[in-house]
């Protein structure tokens, strides 16, 4: 009851000296014109001929350019990407990221990388799977699901290739059961 006889009276929040909204309306500065009006009505159509013309030549131009999701500077195919719990190397750990298995052609030759990279997306390591590459099941302890793995990183100071041995800890026995086909897959691709 107290409300409605504020509201009546012109105070509380929307009305009087100390309300809490007083003033002017946000749009009362504004004067409405011809020019305005026009400008609104007719901001998304050409008014001539000759501006449609432009509008056409303008959208056949953008259709004949080359659409940048069709051209691909990278060879590679990701055949296996999956997050692990660790990745270790014998240079140190690496932590929780994901790990891809990458197969490409390029001038005629066939590759296969092996690619860890961080939960940012930073590559942390590269590798090569060749022919003379293993893989074999570390120990089986209670609650880790592990694979070592031996890969071949190319040392970008020296320039010489060098065996890398890796211990990869999986989250779940599957993705360590498609890693094991894909690892045999990449190998077939060689």
């Amino acid at each position: 009851a107290d409300t409605e006889n504020k509201a009546k009276s012109g105070t509380g929040l929307f009305g009087g000296t100390s309300s809490l909204f007083k003033g002017k309306s946000l749009f009362s500065g504004i004067k409405s014109t011809e020019s305005n009006k026009n400008s609104f009505i007719n901001s998304g159509k050409a008014a001539t001929k000759k501006e449609k013309e432009e509008e056409k030549d303008q959208e056949k131009k953008e259709d004949t350019k080359p659409s940048f999701a069709a051209i691909s500077k990278d060879p590679y195919t990701k055949i296996f990407n999956k997050q692990v719990e660790k990745f270790r190397t014998k240079a140190g750990d690496k932590g929780n990221g994901h790990l891809s298995v990458e197969t490409g052609e390029k001038d005629g030759k066939k590759f296969v990388l092996f690619n860890f990279r961080n939960p940012i997306g930073k590559t942390l390591f590269t590798g090569q799977i060749v022919e003379a590459c293993k893989k074999h099941k570390a120990l089986d302890k209670p609650g880790k699901i592990q694979i070592k793995v031996v890969v071949i990183e190319k040392d970008m100071k020296t320039g010489n290739l060098t065996p890398m041995p890796s211990l990869i800890s999986f989250n779940r026995t599957d993705d360590l059961k498609e890693f094991n086909e894909k690892w045999d897959e990449a190998k077939k691709f060689l």
